[in-house]
């Protein structure tokens, strides 16, 4: 499940901080001394969080305005714009993206079963049902993840728990046994 991306402080309003800032990042990568690849990693970051953003700003609001570059200057005449088209951007952004983000990562970065994850919720919103299905299913056989049904971490020991309370304890959430983890920040 994706969390909502505004903060207890902005209320019941519209909260861009997060967009201006992966904006900022997408408009500067190229300018960056980094190797080619390097740059077609952090723009598909970018696109990753720019596109979970929208997904939950779209999920909470509908029709939000699009800002797709950085602002630089004053700027008071923002309009809404469809959830349709909102969202036809941003499946165009995951779908660069997954060709890009890294298939292993620590736990906490941007990984290609997240962004398989985030283009199938996508795909699921716009109607395009097969292509949903084809990245959950890449994102299901191509990454190493999988249920678990195993007992692991720190309780494994402990008879009188199972392995769905094991998913939960704190210090397995992050373990690289939780093999149900797709994108693990905390």
């Amino acid at each position: 499940a994706f969390q909502t991306v505004t903060d207890a402080s902005s209320g019941n309003g519209w909260d861009f901080s997060y967009v201006r800032s992966v904006n900022l990042m997408l408009d500067n990568v190229d300018k960056s001394a980094m190797s080619a690849s390097e740059k077609e990693h952090w723009r598909s970051v970018g696109y990753f969080f720019r596109s979970f953003y929208y997904a939950e700003l779209i999920a909470r609001f509908g029709d939000v305005p699009w800002i797709g570059e950085e602002i630089t200057g004053a700027k008071l005449d923002f309009n809404t714009v469809s959830r349709k088209t909102i969202l036809a951007n941003i499946k165009k952004d995951m779908e660069y993206a997954v060709q890009w983000l890294p298939k292993e990562v620590i736990r906490g970065a941007v990984s290609r079963a997240a962004g398989e994850h985030l283009l199938a919720k996508i795909c699921l919103a716009t109607g395009d049902f097969q292509q949903a299905v084809d990245a959950t299913t890449r994102c299901i056989n191509d990454y190493g993840l999988h249920l678990m049904k195993e007992r692991f971490g720190v309780n494994a020991e402990d008879a009188s728990l199972d392995v769905f309370n094991d998913l939960f304890q704190e210090d397995n959430i992050s373990s690289s046994e939780n093999k149900e983890a797709i994108f693990v920040v905390q």
